[in-house]
């Protein structure tokens, strides 16, 4: 009884992992997973964090909305370049032949959410809406590999951060490779909490290609 009794736990376990780490080659390639997508570009543009799309699951907070709103998108943004420092921590982990990073394009336009980005529901958003936030980037760069990560969701019940981690062509803005990734949260503040589990969600994307 007690090992019947450990194999939908078990099972359970193996679901939500697979859940939380999602691989998907969008485009058709050569490479057969992330880490040989990686080893094949020579030069990767890192834009930062576009926190522009994401919802908090977090429903006692919604009635901070509106002051929460103007304060924490920067926040979290600062918060993530400096736990997930790109010259030090981004680029030796991916190990491209060339790095830049160039926050201005992206990470600075999206500094900002919608007026209700807390909510009370799960909240999840598909490969489409990627698409299209790509599509709208101001890019100086115009040829070469860029990398972005996209916040999806904060969720207070499973206290995890969901992100899309997404290489893209800068020329074409076709979508190469995303990863969605989720990170567990458990610091305190609002700034450290949601955006530890942004740094642990994407160290474990750069564990997975090494």
């Amino acid at each position: 009884m007690k090992a019947s009794k450990k194999i939908p736990a078990v099972l359970a376990a193996l679901m939500l992992i697979s859940a939380a780490f999602t691989y998907a080659q969008v485009k058709p390639g050569k490479a057969k997973n992330v880490r040989e997508f990686i080893a094949g570009c020579d030069s990767v543009w890192y834009y930062g964090i576009d926190v522009s799309h994401v919802r908090v699951t977090d429903g006692k907070k919604i009635p901070k909305c509106s002051s929460y709103a103007p304060v924490y998108p920067q926040a979290w943004i600062s918060y993530i370049e400096q736990e997930l420092p790109p010259l030090t921590v981004v680029k030796p982990g991916l190990k491209v032949k060339g790095f830049t990073y160039v926050p201005v394009d992206v990470q600075k336009p999206t500094a900002r959410v919608v007026p209700d980005f807390i909510i009370g529901i799960d909240y999840s958003f598909p490969l489409d809406t990627i698409a299209r936030a790509v599509k709208g980037y101001q890019l100086s760069q115009k040829t070469g590999t860029g990398l972005v990560i996209i916040a999806e969701n904060f969720n207070k019940p499973r206290e995890a951060s969901s992100i899309w981690i997404v290489f893209f062509d800068i020329r074409s803005r076709e979508l190469l490779w995303t990863v969605k990734q989720s990170g567990p949260c458990a610091h305190m503040g609002y700034t450290a909490h949601w955006g530890s589990g942004v740094v642990k969600g994407f160290n474990y994307f750069l564990q997975s290609v090494n």
